[in-house]
């Protein structure tokens, strides 16, 4: 709100400036005029918005200071992402590997092939990789177990989270809470929930290993200058977009769900 005050009154006395000193025009005048009078509408709104939405502002204030809160009490919590990540590293090693392996498993080619230059012709040879199709669908598993691995970490942070954060608004006694409670949610997820963890992950793998197959036929389709295709696979990839996007909310509600009762 500071800001848009701050430069409604910059324009409006840089109007007031530019109509006495005879260099700028009148309609540069006016010009700068409008743009005051939209910075004034724009900040009487964002005034409205705030006095409508204080409680909503105050609740936002009071869960950052509880978090702020509980993650004092919790300090081993902020190296859940640290450990999610360091999976993830790990993870993506032997991955890369087996992608290596994989590249190399296809048939080599030889192609030739000429072109002249100076009324001489030149020939050469080059090499191409053919794979079998089964090769192409181990390119496909790789691609979604790399996807279902990575959303599998990403929710089991989610889910030691939401536990974490729900043992200590529960608990009356918050002196009891410390570290100690990030490694009971860390325990209660491997022992308790890693199908949900996995369930959930594997329903947001599956969406983004179709929308990956989608964004490999629209590239394909790009050589052939069919725009009727090319616009129904973008509305397919826009679909499958937003049902992504939905099934993470659910998911991640459903995590906090699972925190609270089990």
């Amino acid at each position: 709100l500071a800001i848009f005050v701050a430069a409604t009154v910059l324009l409006w006395n840089l109007a007031d400036n530019w109509s006495k000193d005879g260099i700028h025009s009148d309609p540069e005048v006016e010009t700068i005029r409008i743009f005051s009078y939209i910075g004034i509408g724009v900040s009487v709104l964002y005034t409205c918005v705030i006095l409508v939405m204080r409680e909503r502002i105050q609740l936002a204030i009071g869960v950052v200071k509880e978090s702020a809160r509980a993650m004092d009490s919790m300090k081993l919590i902020v190296l859940v992402p640290v450990l999610q990540a360091a999976g993830l590293v790990i993870f993506m090693v032997f991955w890369v590997i087996y992608c290596f392996f994989l590249a190399s498993s296809g048939d080599v080619v030889i192609h030739t092939a000429s072109y002249e230059y100076n009324s001489v012709e030149y020939a050469y040879s080059y090499r191409t990789f053919t794979y079998q199709p089964s090769i192409r669908y181990a390119f496909l598993f790789m691609l979604f177990a790399m996807f279902w691995t990575s959303e599998f970490l990403v929710a089991i942070g989610q889910l030691v989270i939401a536990l974490s954060f729900s043992a200590w608004y529960f608990t009356k006694v918050k002196s009891s809470i410390g570290s100690g409670t990030v490694l009971w949610a860390i325990r209660t997820t491997i022992v308790h929930h890693l199908g949900t963890v996995a369930f959930g992950s594997l329903l947001v793998a599956i969406v983004r290993t179709i929308r990956a197959v989608v964004a490999y036929f629209q590239r394909k389709l790009k050589k052939t200058h069919n725009k009727v295709a090319e616009y129904a696979l973008c509305c397919v990839q826009c679909c499958l977009g937003c049902l992504e996007r939905c099934i993470r909310f659910i998911n991640k509600h459903a995590y906090i769900i699972t925190a609270i009762y089990s």
